[in-house]
């Protein structure tokens, strides 16, 4: 009986070490786990900053459609000036035909004169 308790108490010193073991393995694994996780979640953090980027993008872009906007803006005013241009041209054209009508009635005395001293 004390043989067998010896040799039990041997095989107790020759299992431990390796249920330990098996401990570590446990412990392995799962710090392999968290290390995949924490993988993951670097990914994650790049698909965000690479999504903040998007974003930043999509703000400029609005920016350039305001830009564009205000463009417009511009050339429907600038078109609006060269109708106004056109506008005053006329008017100048209108203003040297009354000048001329003015000058007319001189002209037919003038002519009237020119006649009388023929």
């Amino acid at each position: 009986l004390e043989q067998i308790l010896e040799l039990l108490l041997q095989l107790r010193q020759i299992l431990e070490p390796l249920f330990l073991l098996e401990q570590i393995l446990e412990l392995l694994f799962q710090l392999v786990q968290i290390l995949e996780l924490l993988f993951q979640l670097v990914q994650i953090l790049e698909l965000l900053f690479q999504l903040v980027q998007i974003l930043e993008l999509l703000f400029q872009l609005v920016q350039i459609l305001e830009l564009l906007f205000q463009l417009v803006q511009i050339l429907e005013l600038l078109f609006q000036l060269v109708q106004i241009l056109e506008l005053l041209f006329q008017l100048v054209q209108i203003l040297e035909l009354l000048f001329q009508l003015e000058q007319i009635p001189e002209l037919l005395a003038d002519s009237g004169a020119a006649v009388s001293a023929l």
